[in-house]
């Protein structure tokens, strides 16, 4: 039988957690058995072609008493998750993990349980959040089997997580220009504002973004490319190009320019509206909302072709 301990090679992410996987490149695995041919290095490698096996001489037993798996690192490590995948070899040779634990080098130890199951590929997964390890060895020791007569037990990868900052806070709007409140702003202007994020990369998807004066021209359609849509509402919306500078994901930086000149004289309002998204699907609840007002008409003063005449 084959079975293989695998984590996936990606971030995970979990509603408003996300985990990021321990670097094995300099660590060291070592087993109670090991089949010529089959290292344990094999395990932590990345490589799901290659695996670890057990000799089968010395088979698990009904108990598993000493059967265990252990990787080494050079230096301490944080990790709080372990996901693991098994492969069921055709002949039926194989073991399932019944009772496991895991112990690291504070001398603290986890204890699981897991159910049998007759898929050919099976997932067990070790959550320990609330106790994340600071370590510099994990060692996985298999106290039952669920199948116990002559199998192998075999690692395809063994991969590590340790949590990242959890993160329940959505993006902001910041660095408005023109900013909220300004006064005399040109009518020719552009108006720059940032979606940022602290700790999960902005979703521009979720950038809607309207501007709007008090003139009550009509509706129109604000463009702002291929990848986003912005609405117009009841009241005038100004169109214009929204570009999108998205090569810092934690401060994306929005610059939007009017097809045509502001009025002059106006309140200028721009709404980034609410559903404003990081990866981690935390949302802006409420609209951003600012305003400004631009540059007043030049004052004409009123005259006669008489005075014109007179230099007056």
């Amino acid at each position: 039988m084959r079975i293989a301990i695998f984590l996936a090679l990606v971030v995970l992410v979990l509603p408003a957690l996300a985990y990021e996987e321990v670097d094995t490149s300099s660590a060291t695995a070592t087993a109670w058995s090991v089949l010529g041919g089959y290292p344990t290095s094999n395990a932590i490698d990345g490589d799901f072609t290659t695996f670890w096996s057990n000799n089968r001489t010395t088979h698990p037993t009904t108990d598993g008493a000493g059967d265990w798996f252990q990787v080494d690192w050079p230096d301490d490590i944080e990790v709080c998750y372990i996901r693991t995948e098994g492969r069921s070899y055709q002949g039926g040779y194989y073991s399932i993990p019944k009772a496991v634990q895991l112990s690291f080098s504070d001398a603290s130890t986890l204890d699981f349980d897991f159910d049998d199951t007759t898929d050919d590929h099976w997932v067990q997964e070790y959550y320990f959040d609330a106790d994340q390890k600071t370590t510099d060895f994990v060692k996985i020791e298999f106290l039952s089997y669920w199948h116990h007569v002559w199998e192998y037990i075999q690692y395809y990868e063994v991969d590590f997580y340790y949590e990242l900052v959890p993160d329940t806070e959505p993006p902001y709007v910041d660095e408005m220009d023109p900013d909220d409140g300004d006064a005399d702003v040109p009518i020719d202007t552009d108006i720059v504002f940032h979606c940022k994020d602290d700790i999960s990369p902005v979703d521009t998807d979720t950038i809607d973004f309207t501007v709007q004066d008090t003139t009550l021209r009509g509706d129109r359609m604000v463009s702002a490319g291929a990848a986003l849509g912005i609405h117009a509402s009841p009241a005038r919306t100004l169109p214009g190009d929204l570009d999108i500078d998205d090569s810092d994901r934690l401060d994306v930086i929005c610059t939007f320019t009017p097809y045509d000149p502001l009025y002059e004289g106006e309140t200028i309002t721009c709404t980034v509206a609410a559903g404003l998204a990081d990866t981690r699907d935390n949302e802006m609840e409420e609209d951003f909302v600012w305003s400004f007002d631009t540059s007043p008409p030049i004052a004409v003063e009123e005259t006669t072709w008489g005075a014109i005449k007179a230099g007056i």
